[in-house]
């Protein structure tokens, strides 16, 4: 069996447990259609790399037992993170404020199913509350990562204090914050108030760790609980986790400048995006890696990024000379180069388990998610250029190390 295969057949047995919880909620009309058009419809029913990645690792850590409820209640979290995100970046479908604040709370009811599904994993008291507040604390992790994508980490705050957002922030309802971010006001303020009292540079690995590495990461200390691992082996297991999750969210961040070059007669790009929606993070004015790059490489590009990025109404044409600046600036290459130096490092932590066929598969997965991503061969494709980097490349960025952390 293929790792497509394997990921397909890993899906087969937890989308019926999936279905289940969903089934079991109480949701008003609006909510439950969000939950069967979007929780069910696009990301239920799609295999997910989030559960493959958990089934593997806990295979290669020596877990046997059925997982698929756990399984379930992973991308049951995930959809809940979904949910959020595709209102706080009003992608396409929900950009209204009645829309969004529908997406809002249905994150908040697809997060309880996904601890009512660590019910039915553990009926085990200590178990269930350790995983549970594993949950918990990812969660919270996410939000305090989405604080800093879609308030701090704006091209338009670069040189501003934090006190100085706080400041707006702290005028704000409670009620107002949730249906314009969908955040707790309470996390609003406690993010931003341990921000270093500088000036805003950028947040982007901070950012790129709460929205993604950090649930990843945290597949380690879930399956530690369960089997009892030692500290050496759970450490190893989050790395790996922490390192692919930077590396997936890089691409991901990558994925925007290439949602609309796919000539394959579908209007989805991914299982929560439209083709429509590239250049989102362009017209939201954030600071992801790409932009993040194409300033180190040239800070001269200043000058147009503040002008151009976080114009809600900014023209096609004009992202897409954004984005050929990104190709020619090299900006967009140094962010494949990144997400490899992040696959390396994944493989890297794994390397002396035991099981090589589980090996195997977990360093396809890293391999195909970074460097051979359909989102950067289609670049590669379109602009006849080259952006998976050179063996010399990797070599040289492995030795400078973890140096945005």
């Amino acid at each position: 069996m293929n790792r497509f295969e394997l990921m397909e057949k890993i899906h087969q047995d937890y989308f019926a447990y999936f279905l289940e919880i969903c089934r079991e909620g109480e949701f008003s009309p609006d909510i439950k259609k969000m939950v069967d058009d979007f929780v069910i419809g696009r990301i239920g029913s799609q295999k997910g790399v989030r559960a493959f990645i958990f089934k593997q690792l806990f295979l290669l850590a020596g877990g046997d037992q059925n997982i698929n409820y756990l399984l379930a209640a992973i991308e049951l979290q995930l959809a809940s993170m979904y949910c959020f995100n595709v209102a706080a970046d009003t992608k396409t479908g929900y950009d209204t404020s009645d829309k969004k604040f529908v997406a809002f709370q249905t994150q908040d009811k697809i997060f309880e199913l996904s601890l009512n599904a660590i019910d039915k994993f553990t009926n085990d008291e200590k178990l269930n509350k350790n995983i549970k507040e594993i949950f918990q604390d990812t969660q919270t992790q996410f939000q305090k990562g989405e604080v800093l994508d879609t308030i701090v980490n704006l091209y338009k705050n670069k040189g501003k204090y934090p006190k100085e957002i706080l400041d707006e922030f702290s005028e704000i309802s409670e009620d107002q914050i949730f249906n314009t971010f969908g955040l707790p006001k309470t996390i609003v303020i406690q993010t931003i108030s341990a921000l270093p009292n500088q000036p805003i540079i950028d947040y982007t690995f901070a950012r790129t760790y709460g929205i993604n590495a950090a649930m990843i990461e945290n597949f380690g200390s879930i399956i530690g609980e369960i089997l009892g691992l030692d500290e050496k082996k759970v450490f190893k297991i989050k790395e790996f986790g922490k390192f692919y999750g930077m590396g997936m969210m890089i691409v991901n961040d990558i994925q925007d400048y290439s949602l609309d070059l796919f000539d394959d007669g579908e209007k989805f790009a991914t299982r929560e995006k439209y083709k429509s929606d590239v250049f989102n993070d362009i017209k939201k004015g954030k600071i992801t890696w790409p932009i993040k790059f194409a300033l180190e490489i040239d800070n001269n590009l200043d000058s147009i990024f503040q002008e151009k990025l976080g114009d809600e109404n900014i023209a096609y044409d004009e992202c897409d000379k954004i984005r050929l600046l990104l190709l020619k600036n090299g900006a967009i290459k140094r962010s494949v180069l990144e997400a490899v130096f992040y696959e390396k490092m994944a493989n890297d932590s794994i390397k002396n388990f035991e099981n090589e066929d589980i090996k195997q598969f977990l360093f396809e997965t890293t391999t195909s998610m970074m460097r051979l991503s359909k989102y950067i061969i289609v670049l590669e494709n379109k602009y006849k250029t080259i952006l998976k980097p050179t063996k010399p490349e990797i070599t040289e960025r492995i030795k400078r190390g973890n140096i945005y952390s």
